[in-house]
């Protein structure tokens, strides 16, 4: 083989290796980007519950250090964002996740006022009365058009990319057959024996019974 020849071979194998790696990219940011619409789309029902940053109105019986402090009730709720930046951030946690009408018999954290004072707040039988504003709007009839050809795309890409590979990569690595004399891709297999074997090796017969028959795969 010429000088030219193995570096027009090494061109091809470059790009094919190149186009590749770019085929893997682009599928690897298109699901990056599908997973993230469909993480912003979710708007809150009864799976999801009350989520980061929604505006949600409770009623609830407030006590500081065991004393009583104060309430509110289902016809006179407090208002506020489901945000750490706004409430502590052990009373966020317990709201994420709850349902409308949903109630956490207590919610208690400790805070470190300094100089060795210590104030601990309670929140008794707190309750979802409603969702004020919804931080995840559900999606229109066109947003939930374009999600779900998304979401198909996105399943023909998880099925070419599964079947590419198999025949890329497991197949020829794992499940190919090979040689069991000199480990090179069998080409056949003895006939009376059935052990793999190259085209180099048959000229010298079967290793293993001698047979000079073959099957070819």
């Amino acid at each position: 083989m010429s000088i030219s020849e193995i570096l027009l071979n090494f061109d091809k194998s470059f790009i094919i290796m190149v186009s590749r790696k770019k085929l893997v990219g682009s599928f690897v940011v298109l699901v990056t980007l599908l997973l993230q619409v469909a993480s912003l789309s979710v708007a809150y029902d009864d799976i999801h519950g009350i989520e980061l940053n929604d505006v949600i109105a409770i009623s609830y019986d407030r006590y500081i250090n065991g004393d009583f402090k104060d309430s509110t009730d289902d016809e006179h709720p407090f208002e506020l964002i489901v945000n750490k930046a706004y409430i502590n951030e052990i009373f966020v946690l317990e709201m994420i996740g709850m349902k409308i009408g949903e109630v956490k018999p207590s919610i208690k954290w400790t805070v470190d006022e300094g100089g060795g004072i210590f104030t601990e707040y309670e929140y008794v039988n707190t309750k979802i009365v409603r969702l004020v504003k919804d931080a995840t709007p559900a999606i229109g009839p066109i947003g939930q058009i374009i999600l779900t050809i998304f979401e198909v795309i996105l399943g023909i890409g998880v099925v070419v990319g599964a079947i590419f590979l198999y025949l890329k990569v497991i197949r020829p690595r794992f499940l190919s057959k090979k040689c069991l004399t000199c480990r090179n891709q069998a080409t056949s297999k003895c006939s009376k024996c059935g052990r793999f074997i190259c085209s180099e090796c048959t000229v010298k017969g079967c290793p293993s019974c001698g047979s000079q028959k073959y099957i070819r795969l």
